[in-house]
């Protein structure tokens, strides 16, 4: 006969298929006044009368003067009763025993032993009980009786079985900007999410070439079903960083982005791991390095230096190489441009167009366009004296200057109008 199961106060009760007296030494038992036999008749008469309802009761224990621990109720009054009175008809069920688990299989759910992480139980339609076992070979189902199963089953250590969990899949929660591991060990960034299941990111070797190259995936970072290589394929995916913490420095280190801190410096290497990156760097303020602009160009006036007479001329830059000398235009005093190549400690300064000093024979000054007057003629500003505080000035018209003076003058007015 199949087990059944009753719900009293809360409390789960394995019912009896016959009754059986209570007795001073049970406990955790169900019980009912009895209504058969000479007992009966004395209850039926004293104890039920007054509407007296012959419901089931719980009982803990029974104390030492033969009394049942749980009173019931008569109208506003409690009353105590003596143990022969009753008669168990369940068995209190706690909760993880088998009788528990079967109590759980006949109301729907799945149980399993603690132990067995890939092994549940539940109750089918015939009635039987479906025991299965999931491994990675195969599944193995064995059906039993609730009869026999409540009879071999493990007395206790039963609880509800939990569905394990899915594997998301690897992008699942990926978004654009995300940082991305291939599998060849470059990174990269997400910069588009189709339908959330197809995902672009560019392929680090454009990023090198500044080109714009994209690979697609799917959900999981394959790409084999877009006929791309498996060296591209996505293995790793994390959310970028807030920008200027060390986590994100790392993260561009990763990109083949330089970084700098005011306290570190610049960093271009990537042989750092994060866990070590961030726990030598923890501190805020990184940002992506930018190369400083070159202290000279093309184009700029500076004073240099003889190193061997101490003497002193004005050139403008025409290159730079990539070592520390630059090629320049020297004016000498004679007012013709010479070539020349000098080493880049030989710049004293770097002169704005409007304090280049320009020598014409015994005259010598700044040059500026005078705008007012016909086209062709500059004035020259000569030097402060005493007896001209504000500075002496000549005019000279374009044909007085010779070829190499026109175009230094020429470059000067240049120079000033593009400030």
């Amino acid at each position: 006969m199949k087990p059944q199961f009753e719900i009293h106060e809360g409390k789960l009760f394995r019912m009896l298929e016959e009754p059986v007296p209570l007795k001073e030494d049970d406990e955790n038992v169900l019980v009912r006044f009895i209504t058969h036999g000479v007992i009966g008749e004395y209850v039926m008469e004293h104890w039920l009368d007054c509407n007296q309802k012959n419901v089931p009761i719980f009982v803990k224990d029974v104390d030492s003067d033969g009394d049942v621990t749980v009173c019931i109720e008569n109208g506003n009054e409690h009353i105590c009763c003596p143990f022969p009175m009753f008669e168990i008809i369940g068995t209190f069920v706690e909760e993880g025993s088998k009788e528990w688990a079967l109590y759980q299989m006949m109301q729907g759910e799945k149980v399993t032993k603690g132990h067995l992480e890939h092994t549940y139980c539940h109750y089918d339609a015939r009635p039987h009980l479906q025991c299965i076992s999931e491994y990675i070979c195969g599944t193995l189902q064995i059906m039993v009786s609730p009869e026999i199963w409540i009879k071999t089953a493990d007395k206790d250590g039963w609880q509800i079985y939990v569905e394990p969990e899915q594997p998301k899949p690897l992008l699942a929660d990926a978004k654009v900007g995300d940082l991305v591991k291939l599998r060849n060990g470059s990174y990269s960034q997400i910069v588009e999410v189709e339908d959330g299941s197809v995902f672009k990111y560019q392929n680090p070797e454009a990023i090198e070439r500044s080109r714009v190259a994209l690979f697609l995936c799917d959900e999981n970072g394959d790409t084999s079903r877009w006929g791309k290589v498996k060296d591209v394929d996505i293995i790793f995916t994390e959310p970028l960083a807030p920008e200027g913490t060390a986590e994100w420095a790392w993260q561009m280190l990763m990109l083949r982005k330089p970084v700098s801190h005011p306290a570190e410096g610049e960093f271009q290497d990537t042989d750092y791991t994060k866990e070590g990156f961030v726990r030598c760097m923890a501190k805020t303020g990184w940002q992506i390095y930018e190369e400083p602009e070159p202290q000279y160009k093309a184009g700029d006036f500076v004073e240099i230096i003889n190193q061997y007479s101490d003497t002193t001329h004005l050139a403008q830059i025409d290159s730079i190489d990539h070592e520390i000398h630059i090629g320049t235009h020297r004016f000498d005093i004679s007012g013709k441009s010479v070539m020349e190549r000098v080493p880049q400690l030989s710049i004293i300064r770097k002169l704005k167009p409007s304090q280049v000093i320009v020598q014409i024979g015994c005259l010598s000054g700044t040059v500026k366009d005078l705008s007012y007057v016909e086209d062709g003629r500059f004035w020259f500003i000569g030097k402060k004296t005493e007896r001209c505080p504000g500075g002496m000035y000549a005019i000279l018209y374009e044909e007085m200057l010779d070829t190499p003076t026109r175009e230094l003058v020429e470059s000067l007015i240049k120079a000033q109008e593009e400030k």
